[in-house]
């Protein structure tokens, strides 16, 4: 199905569980929208607070249709949202979290975005966005991604998810055909689809913040295991082989390619072949901060922390700025018994990047603890993004 049409018809998903504080606001931005959507379909997965009859009242009050789907028992919301789907009558679905809000010009922006790029199948929009705290006071920064071609997509989704859910919209058809969201996954269930959706079409991005993200005091680093585990199980889907040639299409540098590569290959404790990989790279002369910060997360493995600090020290040579070495080469430190230099390097760390949570607890560590340990201490085993509000590795 081509999701051209002269006149493209949008419908909202929102589930609903114990939403009673945020979901009139998220209504609200919805009904609001410059280019009016289809409907609102609202899962209520079994609510037990007032959000039902909030949303009861807001039905009166706007002419957008908005219909209520409850569940029987609580599902969640992959199961949620799938059940929106199948209720959908819009070509394009807009899915938003019951806490989240919209931009009223996101809708249009979309539309405009799909109307000038007529040449590629896409199957996804989204944007730029900001976050606020569970109060709505506004958070610093912007996250931002790129347009990228539709060769391209797959490998940029397979090293880390640059979609963030609420506020995309995708093609509703497509995304059925793509089997919707796993029930079998409990995080990284929209990371999934999008990488069955970037083997169907091309994604469309706009660099404007057109959503703003809740973040709420539970939702930081309590869960990072639970994610982690969920990323290798949604990694573990696809041959190595399969995502290598998927990275390595990307127009970009190899060595930024190959220590894309390698960061998969550690997350699926494929330790052993990423080492190889890089010591094959640097042989042959190429050289970047991410192949010897890459390097180094080998050799904190192997527990030889010498080895791993003259890699991070290697990585600040090309980027001293590099805000993960910086805190892995004051680990290392703090493991060979350098306890002042690993303390200096984490200040300016700190004063550079304030809510960084590895660095902070490293710090912490190293100036209480007089015999600290690489279990005592946090690696980050990840390169920053570049919007980091906080962050754990």
């Amino acid at each position: 199905m081509n999701p051209r049409k002269a006149s493209l018809t949008f419908s909202a998903v929102v589930p609903m569980y114990n939403a009673e504080l945020y979901i009139q606001e998220t209504l609200e931005s919805l009904c609001s929208q410059t280019y009016p959507l289809e409907e609102i379909i609202v899962v209520d997965d079994a609510c037990q607070d007032q959000s039902a009859q909030i949303v009861a009242k807001w039905m009166e009050q706007t002419s957008i249709p908005i219909k209520v789907i409850r569940n029987d028992r609580n599902r969640g919301v992959s199961y949620s949202r799938n059940k929106g789907f199948g209720e959908a009558s819009g070509q394009w679905i807009l899915l938003l979290d019951a806490d989240d809000v919209v931009d009223q010009t996101l809708v249009e922006t979309h539309v405009q975005l799909l109307a000038t790029n007529e040449a590629t199948h896409a199957v996804l929009c989204h944007s730029a966005y900001r976050q606020i705290d569970e109060h709505g006071n506004l958070l610093p920064g912007i996250t931002q991604f790129k347009q990228v071609g539709p060769h391209e997509i797959l490998g940029y989704e397979f090293v880390r998810n640059h979609v963030y859910l609420s506020g995309t919209s995708v093609h509703r058809q497509t995304a059925i055909e793509a089997g919707l969201f796993d029930l079998e996954l409990s995080h990284s269930e929209d990371w999934d689809l999008w990488l069955r959706l970037a083997q169907r079409g091309g994604f469309l991005y706009i660099n404007e913040p057109l959503f703003t993200v809740r973040r709420h005091s539970s939702n930081a680093s309590s869960h990072i295991k639970s994610m982690l585990d969920g990323e290798r199980r949604v990694l573990q889907k696809y041959r190595l082989e399969f995502i290598k040639e998927a990275i390595h299409r990307r127009d970009l540098p190899i060595v930024i390619n190959a220590a894309d590569y390698v960061s998969v290959l550690y997350r699926l404790d494929q330790y052993e072949e990423g080492h190889h990989y890089l010591k094959q790279l640097i042989a042959e002369g190429h050289s970047s901060a991410s192949l010897y910060f890459f390097h180094g997360l080998y050799f904190v493995i192997c527990k030889q922390f010498r080895q791993a600090a003259t890699s991070f020290r290697e990585a600040l040579k090309q980027d001293k700025h590099h805000g993960a070495a910086r805190n892995n080469l004051a680990a290392a430190w703090g493991c060979m018994g350098h306890k002042e230099e690993a303390i200096q390097l984490l200040q300016e760390v700190l004063s550079d990047i304030p809510n960084y949570m590895d660095a902070n607890h490293n710090l912490t560590q190293i100036q209480s603890n007089p015999h600290v340990t690489s279990s005592d201490l946090k690696w980050t085993w990840r390169e920053l993004r570049p919007v980091l509000l906080q962050y754990s590795g």
